[in-house]
């Protein structure tokens, strides 16, 4: 494709513009200089003149457009390498991170983002890369001090309140971690021990910062993270110094370094190990679940509780009512004994006691009558004498009331016959009058009735003598029709 002309004449005019303001003429736009460089690259036979490139494989990968990308590295240089798509199931070779391979192809210079690669055209292993065999060793050495033993981890606590998290204060590891620890639990604090991840720098400055966390008395567990890289930027997790200061600490750590295909020493050292950034929230329970949980516990404690509190009642009831059973038991049969013996010698008093009252009985009684008799017989003659002295006063006195009450009596009838026989004469004056006007409205009653009698009998012969002429009259025409008839028949017959 080539420079459409009015933009080159416009680039043109830009350039001879800057020669006069830099006073130069030597200068040149970064697409004029990396044309040249590809030019060079492409003309120059000294780069051409090696059949093999060999270096150890790092950074495998496949991108969208199924190419396969990859850096060769060797002494700390390394350069990028292209395997197109159609070319793969030409290379026998696997190729994978540590591999040290022997690669052909042609050199070409990539000028949108300046950078040199091999287009691979074939690849061959010739043997393990340096690093690896570093880092099998790393890890040999590891294992054999025993910082591989699953034995030797410590478990991560199960409620965390406060996370130490070792990462770049400034990366995106740092926001996903702290994402993914809310997002389970927004109640957990978190310490963030800001470190150098990748360089010379970054072994000494995470060990610092792990060990300032494990000193923190505040920290219940400590995350290592970092996000993906390169497999050169990621070797510094594979360094023993920094998986001995993991495996020493005093508080649990988990360790999540790149992406989930990435695996380092330090990873293997730690007490737990989380895939990616993103996934550190693992390490922290569910605000939702510790509800759910809590809500279950305290319905099970509840439950229990008040089950244990229902048996205890009933054992304590069980235990009262045999001791208050036992304690009655005793009391009766000491009450029974203490009863019988007191009944018995109670019994034997009374017996003598009664003894002693029926002799004294039959004295008093022999006193008794003879006293009664005595004053009985003084008594009688006195009321008979009493009765007789009343008998007399009362007599007396119902005689005179007697004799007032017949006069007074006397009186009252005289009076009533006087007053009867004045009622006696009104009622017949009364009577009289009464049965007079009754006889007088009946007679008046029957007067009328009797003219009302002959009205209607005169009424009714009138009645009969027009009904009976009606009916002269219906048996003359009567007879006259049949006359007719009789006529018309005879005239119809002649």
């Amino acid at each position: 494709m080539g420079v459409e002309p009015s933009t080159e004449t416009q680039a043109t005019k830009e350039l001879t513009s800057l020669q006069d303001t830099l006073e130069s003429d030597q200068i040149a736009f970064v697409d004029t200089v990396a044309t040249e460089i590809e030019t060079v690259l492409e003309a120059a036979s000294e780069l051409h003149r090696y059949e093999y490139v060999i270096g150890e494989v790092t950074n495998y990968g496949i991108s969208s457009n199924d190419h396969v990308h990859f850096d060769l590295v060797h002494e700390g240089c390394q350069l990028h390498c292209v395997v197109l798509h159609f070319r793969r199931e030409d290379i026998p070779t696997e190729l994978e991170d540590g591999v040290q391979v022997a690669v052909t192809g042609e050199l070409s210079f990539y000028t949108v983002d300046n950078y040199c690669s091999i287009m691979v055209e074939d690849a061959v292993t010739v043997g393990e890369g340096t690093y690896q065999q570093t880092y099998e060793a790393n890890k040999q050495l590891l294992a054999d001090d025993g910082l591989l033993d699953d034995a030797t981890k410590q478990p991560l606590p199960d409620y965390p309140s406060c996370v130490g998290l070792v990462t770049s204060a400034a990366s995106d590891a740092r926001d996903d971690a702290v994402t993914s620890i809310h997002r389970r639990h927004p109640g957990v604090a978190i310490i963030v021990q800001d470190t150098t991840v990748q360089g010379e720098s970054a072994g000494p400055s995470m060990m610092q910062a792990i060990g300032t966390l494990d000193t923190d008395a505040r920290v219940d567990v400590i995350v290592l993270t970092r996000g993906g890289g390169s497999d050169t930027h990621l070797r510094v997790f594979n360094d023993t110094a920094l998986c001995r200061v993991v495996h020493n600490t005093q508080t649990p750590i988990a360790v999540g370094v790149g992406h989930e295909a990435d695996r380092t020493l330090a990873e293997d050292v730690a007490d737990q190990r989380v895939m990616t950034p993103t996934e550190v929230g693992q390490i922290v329970p569910r605000y939702e679940t510790l509800t759910e949980q809590l809500t279950q516990q305290h319905e099970q404690l509840t439950t229990a509780s008040t089950q244990l509190a229902n048996d205890r009642v009933i054992a304590l009831q069980q235990r009262l009512t045999q001791s208050y059973e036992q304690h009655v038991m005793s009391e009766l049969d000491a009450l029974t004994t203490t009863l019988t013996n007191t009944y018995e010698t109670l019994a034997s008093r009374k017996r003598y006691e009664h003894e002693q009252l029926d002799r004294q009985h039959d004295h008093l009684a022999a006193a008794y009558r003879q006293v009664v008799t005595n004053k009985l017989t003084g008594q009688h003659q006195r009321l008979e004498q009493a009765y007789e002295r009343h008998l007399t006063r009362v007599l007396t006195d119902r005689a005179t009331t007697l004799n007032h009450a017949y006069s007074s009596l006397k009186r009252q009838r005289h009076r009533d016959r006087e007053q009867l026989m004045q009622q006696h004469n009104r009622l017949d004056v009364a009577y009289t009058q009464t049965v007079s006007d009754r006889v007088n409205n009946a007679s008046q009653r029957l007067d009328h009735a009797y003219e009302v009698l002959e009205q209607q009998k005169r009424h009714e012969r009138e009645q009969a003598q027009t009904t009976h002429a009606h009916h002269r009259q219906q048996i003359a025409l009567a007879a006259l029709l049949l006359l007719v008839i009789l006529l018309v028949g005879y005239i119809i017959l002649t």
